[in-house]
């Protein structure tokens, strides 16, 4: 009779582990995929055309820094 209450304790701890679990896989899930939006949004800027320093500008970049 001792396993079996054993047996019935771990089971209940195994279920709040599981429970534990879960909640930290989702959040790990949840970090993964905004990291992963924050690094296709980096990207997305970084294809984008930016001005160099003044001097290494050329006549394509003279209407995005009027002040060269």
């Amino acid at each position: 009779n001792g396993r079996r209450s054993r047996l019935q304790q771990n089971g209940r701890r195994d279920l709040a582990h599981a429970q534990k679990v879960q909640t930290a896989v989702r959040i790990s899930r949840q970090c993964a995929r905004s990291k992963m939006a924050a690094v296709r949004a980096q990207g997305r800027w970084r294809r984008t055309p930016q001005p160099k320093s003044p001097g290494k500008t050329g006549a394509k970049y003279a209407d995005r820094n009027p002040d060269q």
